[in-house]
């Protein structure tokens, strides 16, 4: 059987179509497999995998894979990453990435920062827990942030202690607290394989505090100071994250970490700094399986 690079997610975006138009341009054969369409059953020896009604476990074997973004679909993607580490599958990125990731309660706190970047304060707080404000020095306006968010959605301002009442009162998920930022400059740093692609500026949408592209961000090229470019990538090894994508705000002479995304979109770095991110990604997932 011929080698082939499958590309596995819970969407099917402009990304994942140049994932496999790169791949495609390698000379493996590649195809992307939608992820809440891929059955896993158990027998009596082990996994096996089904897709459209098709056995495509020996497929799976001879594949190198690329997992892309989990949302709805985590527990079969961390099962399918643990199933290709166990049969010896090269794929991005690595299990523990794709367990922890998508939920900043558990991938922030692991992050450990000793240059120039520094964290936010941040309280995390489950489902109904009571936040002591005053234990964590915290002074408003304050931001309200669902801890598996994305593209800026459910982000609350909170200028007052009647706000804050409210907001925790009628709750019902897990969020993180952090101080409001006065951000100067925000910039993503995309790394692929330990190395730095470069990184680019986001100028949020006039009126808008959400910089990115679903919020009609603008996106400029840029260069930050090359200390924290060298510890995006410590903090994506750090991570265990192959392709990450480290957004870092500006404040005055200090750097802040926003967040680290596994399996970032990139049409707006691609189309603003000229990179092919998606050849670069499959040139890096044919190398680490050599």
């Amino acid at each position: 059987m011929k080698q082939s690079i499958l590309i596995i997610g819970a969407d099917r975006k402009w990304e994942e179509e140049e994932l496999l138009r790169a791949a495609k341009a390698t000379g493996y054969t590649a195809r992307i497999l939608d992820a809440h369409r891929l059955l896993i059953r158990l027998n009596e020896s082990g996994a096996e995998l089904f897709y459209e009604q098709q056995n495509i476990t020996p497929l799976f074997k001879k594949s190198r894979i690329i997992f892309r973004r989990t949302r709805g679909t985590q527990e079969k993607m961390i099962t399918l990453s643990l199933l290709a580490k166990h049969w010896g599958i090269p794929f991005t990125d690595t299990v523990a990435s794709v367990m922890s990731n998508l939920n900043k309660s558990i991938s922030m706190p692991s992050v450990h920062l000793k240059g120039k970047i520094r964290h936010i304060k941040t309280a995390f707080l489950c489902r109904g827990e009571a936040f002591d404000f005053e234990a964590f020095d915290f002074h408003f306006p304050l931001l309200v942030k669902p801890v598996h968010g994305r593209h800026g959605e459910g982000i609350k301002t909170i200028r007052n202690e009647k706000n804050l009442s409210n907001v925790l009162k009628w709750n019902r998920k897990a969020i993180m607290i952090q101080p409001f930022l006065e951000i100067e400059s925000e910039y993503r740093i995309f790394v692929v394989g330990g190395k730095a692609l470069g990184a680019i500026r986001k100028i949020p949408k006039k009126g808008s505090v959400i910089a990115n592209y679903a919020a009609g961000a603008q996106f400029v090229p840029a260069i930050p100071d090359e200390k924290v470019i060298q510890e995006a990538i410590t903090i994506c090894e750090e991570q265990y994250i192959d392709i990450g994508g480290v957004d870092v705000a500006q404040v005055g002479k200090h750097f802040y970490l926003l967040e680290v995304n596994r399996c970032p979109e990139f049409q707006a770095f691609s189309a603003t700094t000229g990179i092919d991110v998606a050849k670069k990604i499959t040139e890096f997932l044919i190398q680490k399986a050599s």
